[in-house]
C-alpha cells in the first residue's frame, strides 16, 4: 500500500503541505496492510467465496477511507478481485487433484480384486486375463470395443462390494428360491486333474463379451461348477446380457409363444437356462384364454 501512495501521488487526497497529516496516513496504511495480511490467512475458502461477491462495496469504502481517489479504489477493488478469484480458484483445483488421486487409487485396486479373483477361479494367471478383457477380437469396431471395455469397468469398480453380496446365493433359502431342491443343485464331481476347491459355497460374478453378437453382459455362476465345461456352466448361470438376437413378432400361438415374422435387435434381456427363461422379456410365454386358435 505504501508503495502504491508513493508511487500514485497525484491520486491521493493528502496535502503536500501537511507532513503531520502525511504521517497519520502512512501509520494507518501499514497498519491496514498488517490487519489485511492476518485476515487473509484466516480466511476460510466460505467466507472468501463470500468476499468475492461484492469486491467493490467491500474495497471501494476501504480505498476512500485510506485516502485514494475514486479512481484508485476502482484499481484497488479489481486488485482484491483477482486475489479472492486466484484464492478460490487454487482451492477448488487442489481439492479436485485430490478427489481424482483417490479415484485413481481405488479403480487400481479394484482392477486388481477383479482380476486376481476371476485368475483363480479359473485357473489363468492375471496376465492372461489381462489380455482377454484389453484385447479387441477381429471383427470388433472400435466404438464397440470402447463400450465393452467401459461395461467391464462398470462391474470392476462396484465389484469390492458386489462380490461378497452374491455369497449370500450360496445359503439354502437363496438355492431353494432359484433351483427348487438340493437334488437340482448337485453338481458333476470335478475331473482329477482339476485342483480341489475348498471354498465351493456361494456364487460369484464376472463380465463376458460376446464379440460377434455385439454385446456382453454380466454373469452370476455358482462357485460349485467351476470344475465344469463352458457349456455346462453355462445352464447353471444367471445372465444379465445385451446383444443381439433374433425373436418372434407373429401372433400367439396355442403354445403362449409367438410366431414368426422374426426380427433382429440389439437389446437388453435375461438368461436363467435352469427355469427355460432366455432372453425374456423379448421372448416370453404369454397367457392364452381357453378358446384361443392359432
Amino acid at each position: 500500500f505504501l508503495s502504491y501512495a508513493n508511487n500514485n501521488k497525484e491520486r491521493m487526497l493528502i496535502p503536500g503541505s501537511s507532513l503531520r497529516q502525511s504521517a497519520a496516513t502512512a501509520i494507518l496504511l501499514r497498519s491496514t496492510t498488517t490487519t489485511s495480511r492476518s485476515s487473509f490467512s484466516t480466511l476460510s475458502p466460505l467466507s472468501t467465496f463470500s468476499c468475492s461477491i461484492s469486491p467493490h462495496t467491500l474495497t471501494t469504502s476501504t480505498a476512500l477511507h485510506l485516502g485514494f481517489s475514486s479512481s484508485g479504489s476502482n484499481e484497488f477493488s479489481s486488485l482484491f478481485s483477482s486475489a479472492v478469484f486466484s484464492t478460490v480458484t487454487n482451492n477448488m483445483m487442489n481439492d479436485a487433484t485430490k478427489t481424482l488421486g483417490i479415484l485413481a487409487v481405488y479403480s487400481l485396486v479394484a482392477n486388481l480384486l477383479y482380476l486376481a479373483r476371476r485368475a483363480n477361479l479359473r485357473q489363468m494367471t492375471i496376465r492372461e486375463l489381462w489380455k482377454i478383457r484389453t484385447t479387441r477380437e477381429e471383427g470388433v469396431s472400435r466404438p464397440l470395443f470402447a463400450g465393452i471395455v467401459m461395461a467391464w469397468q462398470v462391474l470392476v469398480l462396484v465389484y469390492p462390494i458386489v462380490e461378497p453380496c452374491v455369497r449370500l446365493f450360496g445359503t439354502t433359502q437363496f438355492q431353494g428360491l432359484f433351483f427348487g431342491n438340493s437334488s437340482s443343485t448337485t453338481m458333476p464331481p470335478p475331473s482329477p486333474s482339476y485342483p480341489k476347491n475348498n471354498d465351493q459355497s456361494g456364487w460369484t460374478i464376472f463380465f463376458y463379451s460376446y464379440p460377434k453378437a455385439q454385446g456382453g453382459g454380466y454373469i452370476l455362476e455358482p462357485l460349485a461348477c467351476q470344475h465344469l465345461g463352458a457349456n455346462q456352466r453355462a445352464k447353471q448361470q444367471i445372465r444379465f446380457d445385451w446383444h443381439s438376437f433374433k425373436y418372434n413378432v407373429g401372433p400367439i400361438g396355442r403354445d403362449g409363444y409367438r410366431h414368426p415374422p422374426a426380427i433382429e435387435r440389439n437389446l437388453p434381456h435375461i438368461d436363467i437356462p435352469r427355469y427355460q427363461m432366455r432372453h425374456w422379456p423379448w421372448r416370453k410365454q404369454y397367457k392364452i384364454p381357453n378358446d384361443g386358435e392359432d
